[in-house]
């Protein structure tokens, strides 16, 4: 450093020189004055090169003296600064595990903002997002986790393209949600299940089966069995379905929570492949066996096959009985098969429902309603009034809809007994009524199944217009008879 500033007083003292050219006589007689000066010149020169060189040495120790100190506290702020962070990612880790899932976002975007590249707080501030329901939010969050990760820590990454995965799948965006769920399942196998599932999900039943066809047997668990049931019922292959239903179920653990099952969904898709082949079936034989399948089912987990929920799949207006065509005979042996111990009530209701077998059901509700029978008396009185309008609607068809007056007014008086005489209801007060929606669907779907074509449609109309015209709310009145566009029929039927 001192040779490069010496440097810089080279040209002055070469200028001072030049003015003596050493090949002119003058030269050889330099004054005593001339000499001095050249001396006390150069005594100056070396005077003030010596208080640059101590100024520069001063300026180097400072220097050095600032760097040292630097260094000694650059690590205490940097130590200090990672202590900031790690209390913070504490902090937002506390709040998500007590669920305040906002809370935890904001810290976990704080952090992201020193540290923007970070996979994991982009995961777990995704996660934040995704239990919020921000769906939106916690994908963007997962995809850039998935672009930030470390590429040979495949388990990790596998984990963030479910999340990912599970994202899309509740934005319906299906199809990228099984990319990803492939993607995670070939980057650590032991995400087949979430790569399956969701193929079945989106309807790609060939893919959930090419899937697991492909995978190591040993891997698959007893819970694949019911992603090939739904499979090949949604391919209509219904043996296939109920091979592996049978074989779930036979090896069927309550307390087995390896993986997440709606259980009464698989359940249902295994009476629904009952019931599909029952009822292609004509093999006395194979019914058997079928039925016999749900008992042994049924007798193995009857909290799963609970006697209440397959009651209602017999009792209920949409009855499996009507969905899947059964025969009324093949309805009787389903029935008494699959619903142990039925009582009067049970059967009353299997009877209406789902045989249509009006005059029983008239006879048994109206000598039930003989008996005090207790908070189910109004079902039976629509029950009652139900099947009488039944039976009188097929007369009126047959009869080439002649009315008799008698029979119609004994039904209008059980229609108005399920409301107050002599009172107009508001539409809050009506609605109120127990039961009230099932009567009015019950007494338009009694007149609608009727139908045989539009000229019934026609002539029974001004007898649907007695009813209507007797509900004691003006609104809802007015209302069904535009949505039935009753004043056109009755003036084409005039």
């Amino acid at each position: 450093m001192l040779n490069r500033l010496s440097a810089s007083f080279i040209p002055a003292i070469s200028c001072i020189v030049n003015k003596y050219d050493p090949c002119s006589a003058n030269c050889k007689r330099l004054d005593a004055n001339r000499k001095q000066e050249i001396e006390d010149y150069g005594l100056s020169l070396k005077f003030r090169l010596n208080i640059i060189e101590i100024a520069m040495s001063n300026v180097y120790g400072i220097a050095k003296s600032f760097w040292i100190l630097c260094c000694l506290v650059l690590p205490l702020w940097t130590n200090a600064q990672d202590h900031l962070v790690e209390e913070k990612t504490s902090q937002a880790m506390i709040h998500y595990q007590d669920e305040e899932y906002a809370r935890a976002a904001q810290l976990y975007e704080e952090l992201l903002e020193k540290d923007y590249n970070n996979a994991y707080l982009l995961s777990q501030c995704g996660l934040c997002y995704y239990l919020q329901q921000e769906f939106q939010l916690a994908k963007e969050k997962f995809r850039l986790a998935t672009l930030y990760a470390n590429v040979d820590d495949k388990e990790t990454l596998a984990l963030y393209h479910s999340n990912l995965s599970a994202a899309y799948s509740n934005l319906d965006e299906d199809e990228q949600a099984f990319e990803h769920a492939v993607k995670a399942y070939y980057m650590d196998k032991e995400r087949l299940w979430n790569a399956a599932s969701m193929a079945q999900n989106i309807a790609r039943y060939d893919d959930c089966l090419k899937l697991m066809n492909e995978a190591d047997p040993t891997t698959l668990h007893n819970a694949f069995q019911t992603l090939y049931g739904r499979s090949y019922y949604q391919k209509q292959e219904y043996r296939t379905a109920i091979k592996h239903y049978k074989t779930f179920f036979d090896r069927y653990d309550p307390s087995d929570d390896t993986v997440p099952l709606i259980i009464k969904d698989d359940r249902n898709f295994y009476l629904y492949s009952c019931l599909y082949l029952l009822a292609q079936s004509t093999d006395e034989d194979e019914q058997g066996q079928i039925m016999q399948q749900i008992v042994d089912a049924q007798q193995a987990h009857p909290m799963v096959f609970y006697r209440q929920d397959m009651l209602a799949f017999f009792t209920a207006p949409k009855n499996i009985c009507k969905t899947y065509q059964l025969r009324p005979e093949l309805s009787k042996r389903l029935y008494r098969s699959w619903i142990k111990e039925a009582n009067k009530y049970d059967d009353l209701l299997f009877s209406f429902y789902a045989l249509d077998a009006f005059e029983e059901t008239y006879a048994l509700s109206t000598d039930y309603l003989k008996d005090d029978v207790g908070e189910i008396e109004l079902e039976f009185r629509q029950i009652q009034f139900f099947s009488a309008l039944q039976l009188y609607l097929q007369d009126a068809v047959k009869s080439e809809h002649k009315q008799d007056s008698g029979k119609i007014q004994e039904l209008l008086r059980l229609f108005d007994g399920f409301f107050e005489a002599d009172k107009t209801y508001s539409f809050e007060e009506f609605v109120a009524i127990p039961r009230v929606e099932n009567l009015i669907e019950g007494l338009l779907l009694a007149f609608r199944s009727n139908y045989r074509h539009d000229e019934d449609k026609k002539r029974l109309a001004p007898i649907q217009m007695k009813f209507i015209e007797r509900l004691p709310n003006p609104d809802l009145r007015d209302k069904i008879i535009d949505d039935l566009g009753m004043k056109q029929l009755l003036t084409e039927n005039n």
